[in-house]
């Protein structure tokens, strides 16, 4: 019985967490895109892209075109587990996906898209339960598995030439989720399955352009309401009643954070840019006590106790000869893990704090730019305290000890409707061309010449 009580207790914060840890901040991964990935995951005070939907929706105001947006990135993470009943940690590799499109016209920006922040998932195989009176050879896994698709409309409007504000919607539903959970659920334990609800939440952005190498912004976004979680409980064969299977179960009691914060993007000379952002996440607002509501029956309550964040970004970008045709980024994102150690468990660990970037990007023709970005969490061991109650299950009544290296991968491309003009040279008379004319650019519809001589230039 107490092993079994210990597996419900446990069972119910793996359930609530409708998103994991990929490379986090907490549960939220650093960068929603890969350009934000590769600078560490700053976003707010960032050259206005389409990732302003999901980063400070203002920055839409000042696109310059209308653009296209699409990526993919590669999640791979190593995860262990040290303990007295001998579960084996796995590796494991996912893939998440971006598209979306934004522009801005008199004044107004705006865009859509449908974003993957998460598809990811821990597994630990072949716990030894002939260790707690199960029969000889008898083993059993905890695993996560999670799937989360948001659309996300935006909208800007430029205060001044050099302000604008702006706010999107994350809106996720229905089979955009996909969600299961499992604690040793083939045999003494539970598991939850085919999870799925409802999700919104607000962003608001202040986007200002200082001086023409100056940007400051600012941002802020709502707890992420989470309506009607419903889900199967099913209970493992050696458990007592055995092989149940329990549609309808709820869960309550646990939304993502409010969190607000400020950033600062300012050129240094024609090649170099630094970033900076501070960010706070509210998690004791929203994870201290969950809640799973069988059908029948009274609900089992979860004291979380999870901490707030502060989010620390630095990023630098460099442009080898001045323009935007090659661009360099590097990154480094901290943020203490918010889980304390009386409740971490393999099911939502949230362990990573330091995360190193890097990433490159390449105008490969007049409409079409090449990103990519890698990211690097190093290996974090945390063990359990005494007072954990998940030792009961998962240490034979001892602390256990996980650990975590996490590493991703993105390719993206961007497709520019307004596109960039290439240099062209117009020479006037046939043979020698002591003048000609260099084509700059468009303006206002119409072209922009700038004479010069062959030798002077």
């Amino acid at each position: 019985m107490v092993i079994r009580l210990a597996v419900i207790y446990l069972v119910v914060p793996g359930c609530v967490c409708p998103s994991l840890a990929l490379a986090s901040n907490g549960i939220e991964d650093i960068g929603a895109t890969v350009r934000d990935l590769s600078r560490g995951g700053a976003f707010i005070a960032v050259e206005p892209d389409v990732g302003a939907l999901k980063g400070n929706p203002a920055a839409l105001a000042f696109l310059d075109s209308a653009r296209l947006y699409l990526d993919a990135r590669v999640w791979h993470s190593s995860f262990d587990y040290t303990g007295a009943l001998n579960g084996e940690g796995q590796e494991e590799n996912y893939t998440l996906a971006n598209l979306g499109y934004a522009e801005a016209r008199n004044g107004f920006g705006w865009g859509v898209g449908l974003f993957m922040p998460f598809n990811s998932g821990f597994r630990v195989l072949n716990y030894d339960l002939s260790l707690v009176g199960a029969p000889a050879g008898t083993t059993d896994r905890s695993s996560t598995k999670v799937r989360r698709v948001v659309l996300i409309p935006g909208l800007a409007f430029k205060l001044s030439d050099k302000t604008a504000v702006g706010a999107s919607v994350n809106y996720s539903s229905g089979q955009a989720d996909f969600q299961a959970y499992n604690l040793l659920g083939d045999t003494l334990g539970y598991y939850m399955d085919d999870l799925s609800g409802q999700s919104y939440a607000l962003r608001l952005g202040l986007y200002h352009r200082a001086s023409e190498d100056t940007t400051v912004g600012v941002y802020w976004r709502s707890r992420t309401h989470i309506e009607d979680i419903e889900g199967t409980l099913n209970t493992g064969a050696l458990n007592d009643p055995p092989s149940q299977v329990i549609p309808g179960s709820t869960i309550e009691g646990f939304q993502f954070p409010e969190q607000y914060g400020i950033g600062l993007s300012q050129r240094i000379g024609k090649r170099w840019t630094a970033i900076g952002e501070y960010r706070r996440m509210l998690w004791d607002k929203v994870a201290d006590t969950v809640r799973i509501v069988p059908p029948q029956g009274e609900p089992l309550e979860l004291e979380m106790g999870w901490s707030n964040q502060d989010v620390y970004v630095l990023g630098a970008e460099y442009r080898p000869d001045g323009s935007d045709d090659t661009v360099w980024r590097l990154g480094f994102n901290y943020a203490e893990s918010p889980v304390p150690d009386s409740t971490i468990n393999p099911l939502y660990p949230a362990m990573n704090e330091e995360h190193y970037t890097a990433g490159y990007e390449r105008q490969l023709s007049g409409h079409l730019r090449l990103v990519a970005g890698v990211m690097y969490a190093p290996e974090v061991t945390r063990t359990s305290t005494a007072d954990n109650p998940f030792n009961l299950v998962l240490g034979l009544g001892q602390p256990y000890s996980l650990a975590q290296e996490t590493w991703q991968y993105g390719l993206g491309f961007v497709w520019d409707f307004g596109g960039k003009d290439q240099p062209a040279e117009v020479c006037e008379p046939e043979g020698e061309c002591p003048d000609c004319t260099l084509l700059l650019g468009t303006e206002d519809d119409n072209l922009v010449f700038e004479r010069f001589t062959q030798h002077g230039q």
